[in-house]
C-alpha cells in the first residue's frame, strides 16, 4: 500500500502532464487560420514531393510519376508569389506563379522567351504545380468546413526549427466530393459516379504564425464502380503521396514590391544604330548570345563588346574583333569569360557596343540593355 501511494502522484503528474498536450484540433485549426489571416508578409522554401501510381500516373503517360520540387513562397498582404524548381531527366524546369488582386499569372520559360498566362481560379489537386497554393489558400477552410471531414490533433512538432501543430484530417472521400462539385472543376451528380477510397492529409501549423510548415497528403482511389468512365486495360486504381516540409520560413519579412511584378519577358531597349529583333539573344551557361543587325545605312566597323553580368565584365568575344557589318548586315556575338547566370534566372544586363563608320572614321559607342531568362 505504500507503495501504491509512492508511485500514485507519479502516475497522476504523467497523466496532467499527457493531457496538457492534447489540444481541440479543430480548435487549433481555427486559431492557426486566424493568426495566417493576420500575417502581413513571409518568406518560405518548402521540399516539396509529389507520387503517383496507377490511373493517375498512365494518364500521364508514365508507369509511376516520382517528382521533387523545391519551392520558394512570398506573402506581401494580399499579394503572393510561389517559384516552383524542379528537374526531369537531367532537364531543370522553372515557373513562378503570381496570386494578384486582379487574378493568378502562371510564368514559365520557353524557347522564345518567359511567358505569363492569366489563369481563372481553379486551383487543382490534378496539377502538382499549383497543389500548394490549393492547400494553404482554400483546402484548409474546405476540409474545417465539411461534414465529410474528422480531425486529430497529432501533437507538436519541430519544423524548419519552428514549433508547430500537427493535424490529421481524414476525410470521406465520396461525401468529400460530392460537396465540393463544382468547386474545383469537379461533376459528380451521384455516388455511382464517385470513385471509392481515403483520403488524408496532415497539417502542421505554425504555433506563433499558423503557416503551414508541413503538408501531407495521400489519396487512395478504386474507380471501378465507374465502369463507363474506365477504358479497356486502364487500371481502376490510383494512389496519390505528396508531401511538402518548410526548410526556412521568416515570417513578417519586409519585402520588396518588385518580387510582384510580373516579368516583362525577352525585351531589348536601347542599342542607337542596331536592329535586334525578339529572339535575337538570349543567355546560357556559354554566354551572353546577341544578333547584331547594322541598321545606321553605311558600313561599320565594330570594335568592342561588352556585357556586365552581375557586376562582371566580358572579357571575350567571338567572332574576334574587329568585325565589318555592311549596311544591313547581321553577326551574331557570343561574349563570355564571366561567370553566367543560372538556369531560370531571370537577368537585366547592360550591353556597350563600340564602331567607327569606314567611310569617315567617326566613332561611336551604343548602349543597350537585354533582359530576359537564362536556360
Amino acid at each position: 500500500m505504500k507503495k501504491l501511494f509512492i508511485l500514485l502522484p507519479l502516475v497522476l503528474a504523467l497523466l496532467v502532464s499527457g493531457c496538457a498536450t492534447i489540444r481541440d484540433p479543430r480548435e487549433v485549426v481555427e486559431e492557426s487560420l486566424a493568426k495566417l489571416n493576420e500575417l502581413n508578409s513571409y518568406e518560405i522554401e518548402y521540399d516539396y514531393s509529389v507520387k503517383v501510381s496507377g490511373a493517375g500516373a498512365e494518364i500521364s503517360g508514365m508507369e509511376d510519376l516520382d517528382l521533387d520540387f523545391r519551392l520558394t513562397m512570398y506573402k506581401k498582404q494580399s499579394k503572393k508569389r510561389v517559384d516552383v524548381y524542379t528537374s526531369v531527366l537531367g532537364t531543370n524546369y522553372a515557373s513562378q506563379i503570381f496570386m494578384l488582386p486582379d487574378g493568378i499569372y502562371v510564368c514559365s520559360d520557353t524557347k522564345s522567351g518567359l511567358k505569363c498566362t492569366k489563369e481563372a481560379y481553379t486551383l487543382t489537386a490534378s496539377d502538382p504545380t499549383t497543389m500548394p497554393l490549393m492547400i494553404s489558400d482554400r483546402l484548409d477552410h474546405q476540409l474545417l468546413d465539411s461534414n465529410a471531414t474528422t480531425l486529430k490533433y497529432l501533437g507538436l512538432k519541430t519544423i524548419a526549427g519552428r514549433s508547430c501543430h500537427d493535424i490529421e484530417f481524414d476525410v470521406d472521400i465520396v461525401e468529400f466530393i460530392g460537396s465540393m462539385s463544382g468547386a474545383y472543376g469537379a461533376s459528380f451528380s451521384t455516388p455511382q459516379d464517385m470513385p471509392e477510397g481515403t483520403f488524408k492529409i496532415t497539417i502542421c501549423f505554425d504555433n506563433e504564425t499558423g503557416k503551414e510548415l508541413k503538408t501531407g497528403m495521400i489519396i487512395e482511389m478504386d474507380s471501378s464502380n465507374m465502369a463507363s468512365s474506365i477504358s479497356p486495360g486502364q487500371s481502376t486504381t490510383a494512389r496519390m503521396e505528396m508531401l511538402m516540409t518548410a526548410t526556412r520560413y521568416e515570417p513578417n519579412k519586409a519585402l520588396d514590391d518588385s518580387l510582384f511584378e510580373l516579368p516583362a519577358g525577352d525585351k531589348a531597349t536601347g542599342f542607337a544604330g542596331f536592329e535586334i529583333c525578339t529572339g535575337c539573344f538570349h543567355v546560357n551557361s556559354t554566354g551572353v548570345h546577341i544578333s547584331l543587325k547594322n541598321n545606321v545605312g553605311s558600313e561599320i566597323e565594330i570594335t568592342r563588346i561588352e556585357a556586365n553580368v552581375d557586376g562582371e565584365t566580358t572579357t571575350s568575344v567571338s567572332p574576334t574583333l574587329p568585325v565589318r557589318l555592311e549596311a544591313d548586315g547581321e553577326q551574331l556575338f557570343t561574349l563570355s569569360g564571366v561567370t553566367m547566370p543560372p538556369t531560370n534566372y531571370i537577368y537585366s544586363i547592360p550591353v556597350d557596343i563600340a564602331y567607327t563608320y569606314t567611310n569617315t572614321g567617326l566613332e561611336v559607342i551604343s548602349t543597350g540593355i537585354i533582359n530576359g531568362m537564362a536556360y
